[in-house]
């Protein structure tokens, strides 16, 4: 998003992924000490689903350390200004959702004790890890583009980048919808909707921008979805 906003509008990259991504760990956290104690809300299987992708459980002291969420951002190379304004309004999106998915699954959430056994849960506990196995190999790949000091832009190739622009937001979509169906709750679907709409629209303007930047651009590639758009 940085490459379409002037200078002035811009703060540092890493701080702002990091403070980002905050609240989706500060939710962990609560979700992870919150429902522990609950009986006959979720089940241990979608909390530990999350933290599968948001952190890792600290055996010591059964605490999240959100990997994915806090390090993640500054293992990326080099780092360009970013924008404020969207980088505010994500933060303030991703604690209210952070707060909402918590909220929900920890105090009001009732599943049947074979929930885990239901062909729902199991459909979007499947739809998640592939969505989370595309979404950490597309970073993967993005990340090796630059080599060391280099700033500059350049096509990237591999996995799901040789069928659409928007790998990464590809992935995205398909972990909070695979979320959405493993919970089966409206908060959830909610949060599967509205993110399909934002990421939809970044691949399509990624997509656009790498059309307009690179005349070698593949031009079967897709925006967000493979062969179809």
């Amino acid at each position: 998003m940085l490459r379409y906003v002037r200078a002035p509008l811009r703060c540092k990259t890493r701080s702002r992924d990091a403070l980002f991504h905050a609240p989706e760990a500060c939710r962990e956290v609560t979700w992870s000490s919150v429902s522990r104690a609950k009986q006959g809300h979720v089940g241990s299987a979608i909390r530990e689903r999350q933290e599968a992708e948001n952190g890792v459980r600290s055996t010591a002291n059964q605490k999240i350390i959100p990997p994915r969420s806090l390090i993640f951002p500054f293992l990326i190379k080099g780092g360009k200004a970013t924008p404020f304004i969207p980088f505010a309004l994500a933060f303030i999106y991703c604690a209210f959702n952070g707060y909402l998915q918590a909220r929900f699954l920890s105090k009001y959430a009732v599943y049947p004790s074979n929930w885990i056994t239901d062909p729902r849960f199991l459909t979007g506990f499947a739809l998640w890890i592939f969505g989370l196995l595309v979404n950490l190999h597309s970073d993967h790949i993005l990340r090796k583009l630059r080599k060391p000091d280099e700033t500059g832009y350049k096509i990237p190739h591999g996995g799901m980048f040789e069928y659409v622009s928007g790998a990464n937001f590809l992935g995205e979509i398909i972990e909070w919808t695979g979320f959405a169906i493993a919970c089966w709750s409206l908060p959830s679907a909610a949060f599967a909707v509205f993110g399909f709409f934002v990421l939809s629209a970044r691949a399509t303007q990624h997509h656009r921008w790498y059309l307009e930047k690179f005349e070698d651009y593949p031009k079967s590639r897709k925006a967000l979805i493979p062969f179809v758009y």
